[in-house]
């Protein structure tokens, strides 16, 4: 993990550069999300966690992005899911991850895969987590948390089992990290 950390801040300060482009903030009432393209296409049957939401955040740059999730481990331990990541950058960049792990502590989930679509086709191919953080529900709940997704570079891939890692030290990894945690607006975050 001590190599992944810089490269990980590389990559943050990257995509923050990239955000700082355009701070016009998206209407955080549109759907920026196909969120039919977000689903967990396997039989429901024997599942023992389930993550699933969708939302906006705004990122440091003043920018509202949205997400979608969903993913679904089973008693064997297969999980198959999607992560779907809009961010205003003077036009929307989208970013697709293929779930391949999903670990579970509490209220906090981490998804791991890899990317298989984005408007950088330099990034398809590599690794990426996000971490989310369900705080229940109604008005006198805090807001949800998410992270964004972030990428690995190449020689960093995770392998299956790659979450676990995170979940186990999160703080460590996003340290380096500007975003960081950020609240869910107008969304929701269900980890059962």
């Amino acid at each position: 993990m001590n190599q992944m950390i810089p490269r990980l801040a590389v990559f943050s300060l990257l995509t923050l550069a990239v955000a700082c482009q355009d701070t016009t903030p998206l209407d955080p009432s549109a759907s920026q999300v196909d969120f039919a393209e977000v689903t967990a296409t396997f039989d429901q049957v024997g599942v023992i966690e389930h993550v699933v939401g969708s939302g906006h955040f705004r990122n440091p740059a003043g920018s509202m992005n949205s997400f979608a999730f969903n993913a679904l481990k089973k008693a064997d331990g297969t999980v198959k899911g999607q992560v779907t990541l809009q961010v205003r950058v003077g036009h929307i960049a989208t970013w697709k991850l293929d779930v391949d792990c999903l670990a579970v502590d509490g209220n906090v989930a981490v998804l791991s895969g890899t990317i298989i679509h984005s408007s950088f086709p330099q990034f398809v191919g590599f690794g990426g987590w996000t971490a989310l953080q369900d705080n229940g529900e109604g008005g006198s709940a805090s807001p949800d948390m998410s992270t964004s997704v972030w990428a690995i570079l190449p020689n960093y891939l995770p392998v299956p089992g790659y979450c676990h890692e995170v979940i186990q030290d999160i703080d460590s990894y996003l340290a380096p990290n500007i975003f960081g945690w950020v609240p869910v607006i107008r969304g929701n975050v269900q980890i059962f």
